[in-house]
């Protein structure tokens, strides 16, 4: 037997935007990322988006300082989690999907999701070339570029295998 509250019927609106607060939640770290208020760490979050621009601008740099590469391969790390955060993400603004609690055509083998998952690799491979060119050493970074040219041919060749497309 169901009991209908005073309670219940007042919260019973906010099923059908239960979505929000995730998108709040993102919309709220953004905003704190570029905030310009002289608290919670401002240096550590201009570092964080010089670090973020420096590596999506591959060429012009001065080489590969650690923290460029710390970002390349802890990005190249998570390609799962992110093509997860774009599937969750089309889950959310999917209204078919919260309807009838079903994927929709929400997948990871999504264009948005191959971006996402490709994007590391291009990162590390120009970083790889960066490293080259200033060194004049190929073995460690000539080696390197090639294994993340490997890397992106693999996610490319299974995205495409996956969606049942042929490639020439």
């Amino acid at each position: 037997m169901l009991y209908l509250t005073k309670i219940s019927l007042e919260f019973e609106f906010l099923h059908d935007y239960f979505f929000i607060f995730g998108l709040f939640l993102q919309i709220f770290f953004m905003v704190f990322l570029i905030s310009p208020f002289h608290c919670f760490y401002l240096q550590f979050r201009k570092g964080i988006w010089i670090t973020f621009i420096r590596n999506f601008i591959p060429f012009g740099k001065n080489g590969v300082r650690f923290r460029d590469f710390m970002f390349g391969d802890i990005l190249t790390s998570l390609i799962r989690p992110f093509a997860s955060l774009v599937m969750s993400m089309c889950l959310i603004n999917c209204r078919e999907c919260r309807e009838v609690n079903s994927i929709g055509d929400c997948s990871r083998k999504t264009f948005v999701c191959l971006i996402v998952m490709l994007t590391p690799f291009i990162i590390r491979f120009f970083q790889c070339l960066n490293r080259l060119y200033y060194t004049r050493m190929p073995w460690p970074h000539l080696a390197n570029a090639i294994k993340y040219c490997f890397g992106f041919a693999n996610i490319l060749f299974s995205w495409l295998c996956d969606n049942g497309k042929e490639y020439v």
